[in-house]
């Protein structure tokens, strides 16, 4: 078992690179300097996907706070009408 973790290690951090960084030359022969405008692309997608991700995050919790407030109000302004109703329906009931 510790043959294949030291493995495991062994591939991230010297062969993954190795790859990355042969590939990234063959395709520079292949394609010239345009290579750099796709690895930018490349290396600038996680971040960018990360902070739009945090501010849909921050505005998610703030609709949140806004639709409790909302049903809150909502809630009260519906016991509101029923105990206006209830108190119109005694007063005909007390008249009776």
């Amino acid at each position: 078992m510790i043959y294949s973790v030291t493995h495991r290690e062994l591939y991230v951090f010297i062969e993954a690179p190795t790859t990355v960084v042969i590939c990234l030359y063959m395709l520079y022969q292949l394609l010239g300097n345009s290579i750099f405008a796709g690895l930018g692309c490349m290396l600038l997608g996680p971040p960018i996907s990360f902070v739009i991700g945090w501010i849909q995050k921050k505005l998610r919790v703030t609709a949140m706070k806004l639709k409790d407030e909302r049903i809150k109000l909502m809630s009260e302004i519906i016991s509101g009408i029923k105990v206006s109703q209830m108190l119109a329906c005694s007063s005909i009931i007390i008249k009776e």
